[in-house]
């Protein structure tokens, strides 16, 4: 494989177990990727808060794409730094209460449940849970009232967007996940390869960028249906996360070696 490569993955329920976050059934193929020096991107919702103890326990030097495109963190000199690309999450929350009004709907935002609804809603509690509530330029919510369409159209007559994720709707800025995966890959001077793997209907927009895009099933044996109707050429995982995610990540792998050993045909 003389092509450079790189792995832009989307985080729970793609490569973190859904139910309990785990990624120990992925850890051969990370660890393939760091042998074959490619880079393992993140490509996520949470913020730079939870990505920063989670990439130290992969072992991942950044970067690190958080809060759904609205900022990148990356490792400088030791220390890490992020770089705000979004709309900062107190100019979101002022908006909310206008979408609300425009499409009489109700909007239970991540920033203002109690921790027990917060810790119910995400499935995290403690620690995990309050560096999840330390957002700059995302807010999830849950739509309680009203037209989720009416609240996107909403949304965007104020400068926002409406993303759909795995257990949130996310209020966000203009910059996409994939606009943020742009943005990398223009810092190579050569296009690497791009594997990019997700399971949810925002992680559309970056899969399409992708040479070689990944849906994983979710635990009910069915990948997205949004998903897969945005990326029909994605392919499907066989198991959910994170053994789908490590399958597919050595499968592509291996075929690209296989391909790269066969001999030149007259």
């Amino acid at each position: 494989m003389t092509r450079g490569w790189i792995v832009f993955t989307d985080l729970d329920g793609t490569l973190l177990d859904a139910n309990d976050f785990s990624f120990a059934a992925a850890v051969p193929a990370i660890e393939r990727l760091k042998a074959e020096r490619i880079p393992l991107v993140p490509v996520t919702s949470k913020t730079a808060a939870e990505i920063i103890p989670l990439a130290e326990k992969l072992g991942l030097m950044g970067p690190a794409i958080v809060e759904s495109g609205g900022a990148i963190a990356s490792l400088e000199g030791g220390s890490w730094v992020v770089t705000p690309l979004g709309v900062p999450v107190e100019q979101i929350r002022a908006r909310v209460p206008g979408i609300e009004a425009r499409c009489k709907a109700k909007l239970s935002l991540f920033s203002t449940m109690n921790d027990a609804e917060a810790g119910r809603t995400s499935g995290l509690s403690g620690v995990a849970l309050q560096r999840a509530r330390r957002r700059q330029f995302d807010e999830p919510f849950i739509l309680v009232e009203g037209d989720l369409a009416c609240v996107a159209r909403a949304a965007e007559q104020v400068g926002l967007v409406v993303r759909e994720g795995a257990r949130f709707h996310h209020l966000c800025g203009p910059v996409t996940k994939g606009e943020a995966v742009c943005r990398l890959l223009a810092t190579f001077a050569e296009r690497p390869c791009v594997i990019a793997l997700g399971d949810a209907p925002m992680d559309g927009e970056f899969l399409a960028l992708a040479d070689f895009p990944v849906i994983v099933r979710g635990l009910d044996g069915h990948a997205n249906v949004a998903l897969l109707a945005g990326v029909p050429d994605a392919m499907v995982t066989d198991k959910p996360a994170p053994q789908g995610w490590c399958d597919a990540i050595n499968s592509i792998l291996d075929g690209a070696t296989r391909y790269a050993d066969e001999p030149a045909r007259a």
